[in-house]
C-alpha cells in the first residue's frame, strides 16, 4: 500500500474541507493587500507571483481557522506573518516594509469603507 501524498510536513488529506474553505476565504481577504505589497518589492511580474505564492503558502501553514478573521487584532496578526514571509523571502529584514504595508492597509480599508457607503 503506497503512502499518501504529503505536503511539506502535512498529509495532503488534512488540507480538504474545512481547512481548505478557510484558507481560499482568508485568501480573498487578504489577496488585494499582498499583491499591492510585492508590486511595490519588485516590479517583475514574475517575481510579484513567487512572493504572492510564498504569502499562501504561509497561510497555508499558519492554519487560518485558528484565527477569528473577524477580529482585526486577529486579521492583522495574521497579515503580518504573511508579509513578513515575503519580506524574508526576498532577503530584507527590516520593518521599514511593514509600515508602508499598514498604510496600504489603512487605505484599502478606507477604499472599502467609501464603496459601501
Amino acid at each position: 500500500m503506497d503512502a499518501p501524498p504529503t505536503i511539506g510536513t502535512r498529509d495532503a488529506a488534512a488540507f480538504c474541507g474545512d481547512s481548505r474553505l478557510a484558507v481560499d476565504s482568508a485568501w480573498e481577504t487578504f489577496r488585494p493587500s499582498i499583491r499591492a505589497c510585492a508590486q511595490q518589492m519588485t516590479k517583475e511580474r514574475d517575481e510579484q507571483q513567487d512572493l504572492e505564492q510564498e504569502a499562501m503558502i504561509a497561510l497555508w501553514k499558519a492554519d487560518p481557522t485558528r484565527y477569528d478573521l473577524g477580529d482585526p487584532g486577529d486579521a492583522e496578526y495574521l497579515r503580518r506573518i504573511l508579509i513578513n514571509r515575503m519580506w524574508h523571502v526576498w532577503g530584507v529584514h527590516d520593518n521599514r516594509f511593514l509600515e508602508m504595508a499598514e498604510r496600504h492597509n489603512i487605505a484599502l480599508q478606507a477604499q472599502r469603507a467609501w464603496r459601501s457607503a
